[in-house]
């Protein structure tokens, strides 16, 4: 529960599956990696990708195909120098970042990556993670694209003591949301009609895709011999377009 007046760190929990209901992993005792300082920022990108016509001499405007996948975008800052205590404070001239001989960072980056990054064997991939901070049903839940960790400071041996982390990620729906959100009249999805008396083929055609033109792609993917006399209560898939 967010409590007024208090600081809330950000976090990072990490899951086998992106089911809803489903428990966050435990990893070296830890179910969430907290953030030092919470980032300043963050980006969330929304995108809708249209296909090219490539009619010529035409004002036909772009038909759209799809929504992407949202972006999501945040810098972590990861420090072991002891300048930055806690969330929101920090403390020049009071710390030698120096002289502790256990700031290396190196530690808190591998555990990161085992939060986002790093490989599972059981789901044989990375694994989804949630970005919680300022509600409780998460910021963002997605699959990480990029991890770039930027070195900012270091001991006298060569050992890290500061670093930023540059964190990509991209929305990753559970099916339950993924039906909610989708129009079931999409395109990009395959639907099964089943051909009753009195339906016109062509009709059906515009009706998925708003495009009657597709007749023949259609035709193509059923193996139809043909679509001018087609008989009653025959099953006709329309598969995404492409």
């Amino acid at each position: 529960m967010l409590e007024m007046g208090k600081i809330e760190k950000l976090w990072i929990e990490s899951f086998l599956d992106n089911e809803a209901g489903s428990q966050p992993r435990n990893i070296d005792g830890k179910t969430k990696f907290y953030a030092l300082v919470n980032p300043e920022n963050f980006t969330r990108k929304y995108a809708i990708e249209y296909v090219d016509q490539n009619i010529p001499n035409t004002t036909q405007q772009a038909k759209y195909f799809r929504t992407k996948p949202e972006e999501f975008k945040l810098d972590l800052l990861i420090d072991g120098t002891g300048v930055v205590k806690d969330a929101g404070i920090i403390n020049i001239g009071i710390t030698n970042p120096f002289e502790d001989s256990d700031n290396d960072v190196t530690a808190r980056i591998e555990l990161l990556k085992k939060f986002c990054y790093n490989y599972e064997g059981e789901i044989h991939r990375p694994c989804y993670i949630k970005i919680c901070w300022g509600t409780a049903d998460g910021l963002f839940k997605g699959i990480l694209t990029s991890l770039d960790i930027d070195y900012k400071l270091f001991r006298p041996d060569g050992k890290p003591i500061r670093a930023m982390a540059h964190i990509s990620l991209i929305s990753a729906l559970n099916p339950e949301e993924a039906v909610r959100l989708e129009d079931n009249r999409s395109p990009d999805i395959t639907h099964q009609r089943i051909f009753k008396a009195g339906d016109h083929y062509t009709l059906l055609v515009n009706k998925i895709y708003n495009d009657q033109n597709y007749y023949i792609d259609v035709a193509r993917a059923n193996k139809m011999p043909g679509f001018r006399k087609i008989a009653q209560g025959a099953k006709i898939n329309f598969p995404p377009i492409k």
